[in-house]
């Protein structure tokens, strides 16, 4: 599937036909979902995940950098050291209660991490506790579903694990910078490249969260350099996102900026935004 999308040109879907997967991908996923104890929620991702490509599965790349590196620029997702990923989560306060998104997870760099941490320092009941505490966005389907069952292998060395508690995961392929749909042409505009479920939508308008953080994806358009972006989509961030002054109309944009606003909006009051920027920022002339 190709589409206008400013800065993805293909986007998989769980019906969509199995041979975009990038070889990539199926190396990695296959030999995480290898370490999987539940047989049977094992052969649910293959099917679910790979399809007829998991007859030809060779389990010889495991390294995750390698699908890291492999991601295409225009994502502008750029792979995140260990080094910076803790030095993120060390500013971020663990508890039990706390509601927390990553909205360019990727591969659950950041996540993980916290995740680790919320296992070891406190002691749940269910795993439903950990499911409804933590959430994550990303518009890349590959690196999503290698985000759940990193995740997944995480919990299973607390928890029971089944098909179930995959399917309960709080992990969306969704456009972060797209908010909640009201008052705009949405289905017209946006329905094409980005169908959220009602869940997801209702995630984006009434949840808020304790702390969302994470490595936002920098591209710029317009400028050199630049992504080009269809009218549609920039007369909607120009009507939607609040930092876009009304006498600029042909301004650059970035993507972390609209990450930021949108991030504020769904704090809980005293929440925390935790982003990993790049120092550029400070010099670039946007808007």
């Amino acid at each position: 599937m190709t589409s206008n999308y400013p800065y993805h040109t293909k986007i998989i879907t769980n019906s969509q036909d199995k041979s975009y997967l990038t070889p990539e991908f199926q190396y990695v996923v296959s030999s995480l979902i290898l370490k999987l104890k539940n047989s049977q929620l094992r052969d649910f991702l293959f099917e679910k995940i790979l399809g007829d490509n998991k007859q030809n599965i060779k389990s010889d790349i495991t390294n995750l950098e390698i699908f890291e590196k492999s991601r295409p620029p225009r994502l502008g997702a750029f792979y995140t050291s260990d080094n910076l990923v803790n030095k993120i989560i060390s500013q971020i306060e663990i508890k039990p209660n706390f509601k927390y998104l990553d909205p360019a997870v990727g591969t659950g760099n950041f996540i993980l991490i916290l995740v680790k941490q919320l296992l070891t320092k406190f002691s749940f009941d269910s795993v439903d506790e950990i499911l409804n505490s933590i959430y994550g966005f990303d518009i890349d389907w590959e690196a999503l579903e290698i985000c759940k069952i990193r995740f997944l292998l995480e919990l299973e060395q607390f928890f029971k694990i089944d098909i179930s508690t995959y399917q309960n995961l709080n992990f969306y392929q969704t456009d972060f910078t797209v908010k909640a749909a009201q008052g705009f042409d949405f289905i017209n505009n946006f329905n094409i490249i980005y169908k959220d479920s009602n869940q997801v939508i209702n995630i984006k308008k009434e949840l808020k969260f304790d702390y969302i953080f994470g490595n936002p994806p920098f591209i710029t358009f317009y400028g050199r350099r630049s992504k080009k972006l269809p009218e549609s989509h920039r007369q909607y961030y120009l009507s939607n996102y609040e930092f876009i002054p009304d006498a600029v109309k042909n301004g650059k944009l970035n993507l972390y900026m609209f990450f930021i606003e949108h991030g504020l909006n769904l704090l809980k009051t005293g929440g925390n935004l935790i982003y990993l920027l790049d120092n550029s920022i400070y010099e670039t002339n946007i808007i």
